[in-house]
C-alpha cells in the first residue's frame, strides 16, 4: 500500500512538472481563397491547366506566405518580429482547391489571432503588389513597342508615297507595321484590362479560447493513474518475489498438509453467535487434523514459522476445541518471551514451567484449571530459566502431564529459535503455524528441514492471519515492569478470549 501511494504521488508530481515545463500556446486559423494573377505561380494559364500543374502552382503559392518580403512587412506593421520566440506558422493547401489554410501558434491567444489575420492580409497584399508590378512592366513594354511601331510606320508611309506601285517594298512595309501596331494596341488593351484581385479571406481567425494540447488537469490525472498502475505492478511483483504464503494457496505446503486456514476472531456484538460459529469452524477442522494425525495420549508442540510470532492463540483455541470433544487436555506455556496464554484464558500470572524447571517446584503445585483445561503457566522467571528448556527436565514435565491427559498442547517459541527447537524435540509431534502475508514458502521449507534434522515430527500446518506487533515480556513483567522486546500478538484469533471461550464452551465465562 505504501509503495502504491508513493507511486501515485510520483505520478502526480511528474504530471505537474511536465505541465509546468510546457509553455502555454494558442493556435488561430484563417483560410484564403486566391485568384489567378499575372506574375504569380497561380496565373490564368496554370489555373486552367491540368490538375498536376494546379497542384504545383498552389504548393508554390503556399511557400510564399512566409517569405522575407511578407514577414518583414508584417513585422513592421505589428511592431515586433513575426514569427517571434515561441511562435510558429503552418501553411496547408487542401487537395484540388485554390485555398490556402494558415495556422499561427503563439504564446497568447490575442497574438495567435493577430498572426493568423496578419499573414492572410499581408500575403494577399503581396500578391496584389506583385501582380501590379508585373502588369505595369508589361504595359510599359507594350507602350514602347507601340511607339517604335508608329515611328516605323511613319517612315514606311513616307517612302510609299514616293512610289506609285502598290506592290513596292515600301508599300508592303506600311502594311506590315500597320498590322503590328494594331496587334500591340490589342495587347495593351488586354494588359490594361487584367483584373488585379488577389483573392480574399474566406475564414476570419477568431481568438482561441483553449490552449493547445491536452488539458493540464487531464495530464496530471493520467500521470497519476499511470503512477498508480506502475505502483500496483511493482507491488504485485514485489510480493510474488517475496514468495509469501497466501490464503489462496493449495491444501499442501512444502509436502505437509494444511489442516485449516484460520481467521481473526472479531469483537463480540449483539446477535453475532452465527458469525462466531462460522469463525470457530476453522478450529474444528484443525482439531480434526490433529486427532487424525497425532496419537493420543501424546504431546503436540504448536510453533510459528516466522520469528517473533506468538502461537498462544492457536494453541489455546486448539486446546479448547479438543476439550469440547471430551478429550482431557493440558496446555503448557513454553514460550519464555510470551505471556499470551495467561491473557488468552484470562488467568492471573503465577508460578509455572520456569519454576518447575529452575526451582524444582512440584508440577501439581503450579498447575491451574481454566475452562476445563489443565494449565501450566510460563512461571515467574521464564526468561532467566530459558536455558533449561533444552534440558531433559522439559521432556520429563511433558511426559508427566501426558500420563493424565489425552493431549498436552505446548505453546512454544517460533521455529527459528532455540526455545522452539527445545519444545519441538521434547514433544511427540509438532504443528506449524504459518502467518499469511509474513511467512514465505522458503521459511516453511527451511523450518521443515530444521525439524527433520532435529528428529521432530511435523504432522501438518495451519495458516493464520497476521497480527499487530506487541511488546515481549521479561522476568520483571509479572511485577508490573514493562519489557523492551517487540513480538507479534498471538496469531489466529484476537485476544477476546471470552468470546472464543463462548464459541467453544457456551457455559464458559
Amino acid at each position: 500500500m505504501l509503495l502504491l501511494l508513493v507511486m501515485l504521488v510520483i505520478g502526480a508530481a511528474a504530471g505537474v512538472a511536465y505541465t509546468g515545463s510546457q509553455a502555454a500556446s494558442y493556435t488561430a486559423r484563417s483560410a484564403i481563397l486566391i485568384k489567378p494573377l499575372p506574375g504569380n505561380p497561380l496565373s490564368q494559364d496554370t489555373a486552367t491547366s491540368n490538375g498536376a500543374q494546379l497542384t504545383v502552382a498552389m504548393a508554390t503559392e503556399s511557400g510564399l506566405v512566409d517569405i522575407p518580403a511578407v514577414t518583414t512587412q508584417l513585422s513592421k506593421q505589428l511592431g515586433r518580429t513575426v514569427p517571434g520566440p515561441g511562435e510558429q506558422l503552418n501553411v496547408k493547401v487542401p487537395t484540388g482547391a485554390q485555398i490556402i489554410q494558415i495556422e499561427f501558434t503563439s504564446t497568447t491567444a490575442d497574438r495567435a489571432r493577430e498572426g493568423a489575420q496578419g499573414f492572410a492580409d499581408t500575403y494577399l497584399k503581396y500578391r496584389s503588389e506583385r501582380a501590379a508590378t508585373t502588369q505595369k512592366t508589361e504595359i510599359d513594354s507594350l507602350k514602347k513597342q507601340i511607339d517604335a511601331a508608329q515611328a516605323d510606320l511613319k517612315t514606311a508611309s513616307s517612302e510609299a508615297v514616293k512610289s506609285t506601285d502598290t506592290r513596292s517594298y515600301a508599300s508592303q512595309q506600311v502594311q506590315l507595321y500597320a498590322d503590328r501596331l494594331a496587334s500591340l494596341n490589342d495587347d495593351l488593351s488586354g494588359a490594361q484590362a487584367v483584373a488585379s484581385d488577389p483573392g480574399s479571406v474566406i475564414t476570419e481567425p477568431s481568438t482561441p479560447t483553449n490552449r493547445d494540447g491536452l488539458n493540464p488537469w487531464l495530464i496530471i490525472l493520467v500521470t497519476t493513474l499511470l503512477g498508480g498502475l506502475m505502483g500496483a505492478v511493482l507491488a504485485v511483483t514485489r510480493e510474488r518475489r517475496r514468495d509469501l504464503v497466501r490464503a489462496e494457496d493449495g491444501p499442501e505446503m512444502a509436502g505437509i498438509p494444511v489442516f485449516a486456514r484460520l481467521r481473526r476472531q472479531p469483537r463480540r456484538r449483539h446477535g453475532s453467535e452465527a458469525k462466531e460459529e462460522q469463525e470457530f469452524e476453522a478450529y474444528r477442522r484443525l482439531r480434526a487434523g490433529v486427532v487424525a494425525n497425532a496419537q493420543a495420549p501424546g504431546s503436540l508442540a504448536v510453533t510459528c514459522v516466522s520469528a517473533d510470532e506468538s502461537a498462544a492463540t492457536v494453541a489455546s483455541q486448539l486446546a479448547l476445541a479438543l476439550r469440547k470433544s471430551d478429550f482431557q487436555v493440558a496446555l503448557v506455556a513454553a514460550d519464555p518471551g510470551d505471556d499470551a496464554i495467561e491473557r488468552e484464558l484470562g488467568i492471573p500470572a503465577g508460578p509455572g514451567l520456569s519454576d518447575v524447571l529452575g526451582d524444582d517446584a512440584p508440577i501439581g503445585a503450579v498447575l491451574t484449571q481454566a475452562r476445563g483445561l489443565t494449565i501450566l503457566r510460563g512461571g515467574l522467571k521464564p526468561v532467566s530459566s530459558r536455558e533449561l528448556y533444552a534440558g531433559p527436565r522439559l521432556r520429563t514435565v511433558i511426559e508427566e502431564l501426558t500420563t493424565g491427559h489425552d493431549y498436552v498442547i505446548v505453546s512454544s517459541a517460533s521455529a527459528s529459535s532455540a526455545d522452539g527447537d527445545a519444545a519441538a524435540t521434547a514433544c511427540d509431534n509438532t504443528l506449524m503455524i504459518v502467518t499469511e502475508g509474513r511467512t514465505t514458502h522458503g521459511q516453511v521449507s527451511n523450518a521443515l528441514g530444521r525439524f527433520d534434522r532435529l528428529g521432530a515430527s511435523v504432522i501438518g500446518a495451519a495458516v493464520a492471519p497476521a497480527a499487530p506487533r506487541r511488546r515481549r515480556r521479561s522476568d520483571s513483567h509479572h511485577s508490573g515492569e514493562a519489557g523492551d522486546t517487540v513480538v507479534a500478538e498471538p496469531t489466529g484469533l484476537s485476544a477476546e478470549a471470552r468470546v472464543t471461550a463462548r464459541a467453544v464452551d457456551p457455559t464458559a465465562g
